[in-house]
This record gives C-alpha cells, sequence and structure tokens, in this order.
C-alpha cells in the first residue's frame, strides 16, 4: 500500500465515496503527502486501505430517492390516484431522515460500508461504540473531550490487534504488563473490568473502569484494594459486600507463608487474629466501612489497589496525564498528594514485587529481612497477644477455683464420716463400714439378706447377725456381738455333751464372719 504503484486518491461521489478521506497518519499514501488529507484526520492502518480499496467503486444513492423511485414503480403499476400518490411523498420527505439513519447504520454494521464522509474519530467511534451506542454517553458522562477522545480510540485501536473490539486475559496481561503478578490479583482484577461476565473487555468497560480507579484518589484507592481482597470482588457493593475469615487467610498465605513456611495452623491462628481486630461490631463479616476505617491507618492492605492503580497509570497514558485528569475533575476525585507519597514510599522500599506489595514504611528494614505479621499490624499482633495472655490467666483462674473446690468437698466428705462413725476409726475402716451396713439393710429390704449372705456371711454367721440385730452397730460392736453369741452356742453344745475337733475348729474359724478391714 505504500509503494509508488498505490491508488491514487480520486474525488468522493455524491453519496459518499471515501477513500479520499481515509488516509494513512504514519506516511504517505499514493504518493502524496500528509498534506493532501483533505479531512485533516489521517491515521488509519492499511488494513483499512485495503478495505476501502475493495468497496471504492460502489456508489450509494440517497435513501430517499431510492424510495421515491420505489413509491413511483408501485403508483405505475397498481395505479394508485394521485392524492395518496402526494400523501405518500409526503411522508417519504417528512420520514426520509430517519429512514436513511437506519439505512446508513445497517450499511456500516453489516456491510462495513460508510454512506457519509468520516474522520478519523468519527471511523473509530462508530466502530467501538457497539450496538447500544453507549460509548458516545461514556465520553460525555466522564467530561472527555473530542482531541482526548480520539486519544483514547487510537489506544484501544492498536491493543486490538485482530479488530474485534475485545481484550481477554491473555491481552490484558500483556497490556498492562502483569505477566510477573500473581495470577489470583491478576483474574480478580480482570474480573472487575469484565462486567459483563463473559470474558472479554470492550472498549466502554475498558474505558469506564480506567477512570474508576486510575485517578489518583484515596477512596478509589481503598475501593480497588477491598474488591482485589475479596473473592467476590467482581459483584462488589459498598452497602452489602463484605470479606470473611477465607479471605483473610488467602492474604496472610501470600503475604507471609511464601518467604516464611509457615503452616496452616499458623496461617489460620493469624487469620482469626487480625479478623477479630477489624471486625469491630462482631457480626461475622468485615464490611467496606470497617476495612476502610483500619485501611486508612494500617496501609498495608491499600497496597493492594495501589500496586494496580500505579501499573495502570503507568502503561496507560503515563502518570502526569491521570494527574491532569484527576485535577479536571476535581468535582469526582480528590486529589491527596500526602497519601499518594506515603503509598509511594512503601511500594519503593523492600517488596514482595511477584504478588505486587510492600512491607510497611514506617518501620527500618534491613534487605532480605522477613516480612512479619508483628511489623506490618502491630496493633493486630498485641490485641492478639494480650487476648492470649487473658485466656491463659482464665484457664489458670478455672483449675485453681477446680482444685479449690475440690479440696472443700473432701474437707466435707471427712467431717460427713467422721459424724456418723464413732471415734478411734480411720477413714477407710469408716467408709467400708458404712458401705457394708448400708448393703446389709437394703439386702433386708429387698430379700431379707439372702444378697448379703451369698456375699459376706455363711448360713450361721447370717443367723447370728440376724439375732444380734447389728443394724446401724458399728463394726467393732457388731464384731463383739457375734463373738458372744458363738460362745453361747459352743457353751450349749458341750452341755449337751458335744466336743469339737481341732479340724472342725478350724472350719469353723473359716465361716466365722468378720468385718471388712
Amino acid at each position: 500500500m505504500n509503494s509508488s504503484s498505490a491508488i491514487s486518491p480520486e474525488p468522493a461521489s455524491a453519496v459518499g465515496d471515501i477513500e479520499n478521506q481515509l488516509l494513512v497518519a504514519d506516511g504517505p499514501v499514493g504518493g502524496l503527502p500528509p498534506a493532501h488529507d483533505a479531512t485533516g484526520m489521517s491515521g488509519l492502518r492499511d488494513e483499512d486501505l485495503v478495505f476501502v480499496k475493495k468497496i471504492k467503486k460502489k456508489s450509494h444513492n440517497s435513501c430517499c430517492h431510492c424510495i421515491y423511485r420505489y413509491i413511483v414503480w408501485v403508483v405505475t403499476l397498481f395505479g394508485i390516484p394521485k392524492l395518496i400518490f402526494k400523501l405518500l411523498k409526503f411522508l417519504t420527505i417528512l420520514l426520509g431522515q430517519f429512514l436513511f439513519a437506519i439505512y446508513a447504520r445497517t450499511l456500516w454494521e453489516c456491510c462495513g460500508v460508510p454512506v457519509s464522509k468520516l474522520n478519523k474519530q468519527d471511523y473509530l467511534l462508530s466502530k467501538y461504540m457497539g450496538i447500544t451506542g453507549d460509548v458516545p454517553v461514556a465520553f460525555n458522562l466522564l467530561n472527555i473531550e473530542k482531541a482526548e477522545q480520539l486519544q483514547w480510540l487510537e489506544e484501544w485501536e492498536a491493543q486490538d490487534s485482530n479488530a474485534d473490539d475485545k481484550m481477554d486475559i491473555t491481552e490484558f496481561h500483556r497490556y498492562f504488563n502483569l505477566k510477573e503478578v500473581r495470577s489470583e490479583l491478576t483474574e480478580r482484577m480482570f474480573k472487575i473490568y469484565n462486567t459483563n461476565y463473559n470474558g472479554c473487555i470492550n472498549f466502554k468497560d475498558f474505558l469506564t473502569i480506567s477512570f474508576t480507579y486510575a485517578p489518583y484518589d484515596r477512596e478509589r484507592c481503598c475501593e480497588l484494594s477491598f474488591r482485589l481482597m475479596s473473592r467476590r470482588g467482581d459483584t462488589f457493593d459498598i452497602d452489602t459486600s463484605c470479606l470473611d475469615l477465607m479471605d483473610l487467610e488467602h492474604f496472610v498465605q501470600e503475604r507471609y507463608n511464601r518467604s516464611n513456611k509457615k503452616s496452616e495452623k499458623w496461617v489460620k491462628k493469624i487469620a482469626v487474629a487480625l479478623y477479630a481486630h477489624i471486625d469491630m461490631d462482631m457480626n461475622g463479616g468485615i464490611d467496606y466501612q470497617e476495612f476502610r476505617t483500619f485501611a486508612m491507618e494500617n496501609r498495608i492492605f491499600l497496597l493492594y489497589g495501589f500496586w494496580f492503580q500505579s501499573q495502570l497509570r503507568k502503561m496507560l497514558f503515563g502518570e502526569q496525564y491521570w494527574k491532569a485528569a484527576t485535577e479536571a475533575r476535581r468535582s469526582i476525585y480528590f486529589l491527596d498528594v500526602a497519601f499518594t507519597q506515603t503509598m509511594m514510599q512503601m511500594l519503593d522500599g523492600p517488596a514482595v514485587h511477584s504478588i505486587g506489595m510492600a512491607r510497611k514504611d514506617a518501620i527500618p528494614v534491613k534487605k532480605g529481612e522477613k516480612l512479619t505479621f508483628q511489623k506490618d499490624f502491630n496493633e493486630a499482633f498485641y490485641a492478639y497477644k494480650e487476648k492470649k495472655f487473658k485466656a491463659k490467666q482464665d484457664k489458670k483462674k478455672d483449675t485453681t477455683v477446680a482444685s479449690t473446690l475440690a479440696a472443700k468437698t473432701h474437707t466435707r466428705l471427712i467431717k460427713i464420716f467422721s459424724r456418723i462413725v464413732p471415734d478411734g476409726m480411720n477413714l477407710m475402716t469408716a467408709f467400708l463400714h458404712w458401705k457394708d451396713v448400708n448393703f446389709y439393710s437394703k439386702s433386708l429390704e429387698m430379700d431379707g439378706g439372702a444378697s448379703y449372705k451369698a456375699h459376706n456371711m455363711s448360713l450361721v454367721d447370717l443367723k447370728i447377725a440376724g439375732v444380734a440385730n447389728s443394724v446401724g452397730k458399728s463394726t467393732a460392736k457388731l464384731a463383739v456381738a457375734l463373738h458372744a453369741d458363738f460362745e453361747a452356742e459352743a457353751e450349749e453344745e458341750m452341755r449337751e455333751g458335744k466336743k469339737f475337733t481341732k479340724k472342725e475348729k478350724k472350719e469353723n474359724a473359716k465361716n466365722e464372719w468378720r468385718p471388712r478391714s
């Protein structure tokens, strides 16, 4: 297209032959210098000129003229009265402009054929405005002037290599130079741009989201940081969105665990400590206002958003452009110079560049020093330590109370046994005596003492115990009574002339009931 044999410009037809309006800004086309650009708007690519070459022979008649000729043909064919013909002619003139607009739009969108003269800005605007035509509205809402509009359109055209008005995540990484940043954050940033949730960014979303978060504004930085930390940041709502414990676990894992090799248990413990410190109303979630209150005092969280803001400004027109854009829109944004300088110092310090975050600037650090939770979140760290110390003290107090209660209970038991047993009996003997007497009493009530006999007494002993009526007596008194009964029985048998051998005496001694000791 740039050779000497290229097509020479020809006069435009009455209905819009556009070759003579579409010239390349980077050099002469068809042997003509840029001075021959009749419209003053050059810069189309070679692909566009090739497309123009293919359609240059097409001429278009006026839509009104076509409609008029069609009506004449219908009148001639069917013989419609002149009155109706005049009425149709009037309606054609009245609606001609509207019908022509539809005709022109259809030709441009479906066939790529313009029906009127276009400059570079109109051409690109028609190319990227979409079906609904939201781009001109967005330009007006953002107060972007004509020259600035062309700058944005040319920037989008330069990255849109396949001319599909779409930017996928690969093109997004390449354009903003995000290859070295961890994928989770860049995916969240891409989802923030992709408002249609279709996996691609169009020009309208690219324009509006860039103008939302690239300006030098502290509130925009805080909002972007919140959305990047949240797993649901693409559906942000300032009134209902919140961070949960898992969001903070991901933050702690990425900021500390990669270098310090902390365990999963440690990560969860630190995340819980940080979560409890930020969630002031303890409702189970960190809403945007709680996040903002904490982030304005401790700006570690804001490094998420500020790093991406800096990258957007750097790759999209530069920092000076965005400073001027922020100043020109003071009703929307507030240029906080002190905040910007502080955040830039934090980014310039020793940082984990692979995840786009830096350590706290207020703490001097040495090269190679590890990131620590104590230095990043000093208040939360000491609140966690205080809570841990208090829990330890409470546990110690509970243990002391339990020991005191046990000692008091033991003392009361001793006093109880001392009341129910005679003097001179030790604690173990008193307990066994009380247990034996209680068992014997229950056995008498239930089965007449049969169960007690089976466990403790022989038949003779049970009979003697029943005669002695030992229930309620002490073990010592019961033993004396039983021995007295045995002696009385022996004396009675001896009177009857019965004598016991040594063997019988031993057997009687074995069967003799004795209290447990």
